[in-house]
């Protein structure tokens, strides 16, 4: 110390005030919903002076009952989904409805007085969009409303069942084939060896080499695929490859 600060970059919300002695913050935001993101650089006293810099977002959020709850995150159908939705500035128990659109089948809105939940296993894929209405238990109530977008994915899945058998010193391509969930994929071999001279591309599902397996023999492997969804799925199946007699 003495330290000294100053906005490196970005601005400061609207009303609001930076004190480069000792790195305080105050005032009043003017603009309801501003949204300001900014960096502060502190500089030490030592010789060479020392440096760090951090970049921070603040939200002015409205003088009355609010969801804040930003966005959903995916579901995956057949699978166990839950989030919960919050309001603030409002004087609870809350209520809350779906007021248009339509949730996807298997999927309810639980009114909490306190946080609603969306929750249950949606057994449709798609999008879907619907507004939700949160009330406040002041007099006289206070509403607010929100539109939530919901995606619905299929769980990823491993659809070839046999790979190719391979010709021994001769090259070998075949394919690990993966659908629906989230591109892009990412494939692992989580038991067992390819054979020889062989190997998976974890980014493609390709499986390409010069193998020296023989005829009468087989390499025996398990495969993992994962997608990129948040959250991710996966599937895993087992392969065989054996090798043949083949002319040259």
């Amino acid at each position: 110390p003495p330290y000294y600060w100053r906005i490196k970059s970005g601005a400061l919300l609207t009303g609001l005030t930076f004190n480069s002695a000792t790195g305080v913050i105050s005032g009043k935001p003017t603009h309801e919903n501003e949204i300001r993101s900014f960096t502060v650089e502190i500089t030490d006293s030592d010789t060479p002076a020392q440096k760090a810099c951090q970049t921070f977002t603040i939200q002015v959020l409205p003088q009355e009952l609010y969801i804040i709850t930003a966005e959903l995150p995916l579901a995956r159908i057949n699978q166990a989904y839950q989030h919960l939705i919050r309001a603030t500035m409002g004087i609870p128990p809350y209520h809350w409805r779906v007021i248009n659109g339509l949730l996807p089948q298997g999927i309810q809105l639980i009114d909490d007085p306190q946080t609603a939940r969306i929750e249950g296993k949606p057994i449709e894929t798609g999008e879907f969009y619907f507004d939700i209405e949160v009330t406040d238990t002041s007099l006289p109530p206070n509403h607010a409303t929100k539109t939530f977008k919901l995606v619905v994915q299929g769980s990823v899945e491993i659809t070839n069942d046999n790979l190719k058998d391979a010709c021994s010193n001769q090259y070998y391509s075949d394919r690990i084939i993966a659908l629906n969930g989230t591109l892009p994929y990412s494939f692992q071999i989580i038991d067992g060896n390819l054979p020889d001279n062989v190997q998976l591309n974890i980014n493609t599902g390709d499986i390409t080499g010069i193998p020296t397996l023989q005829p009468g023999n087989h390499a025996t492997f398990t495969v993992r695929v994962t997608d990129s969804g948040k959250p991710s799925a996966s599937d895993e199946k087992t392969f065989y490859i054996y090798g043949r007699h083949c002319p040259l």
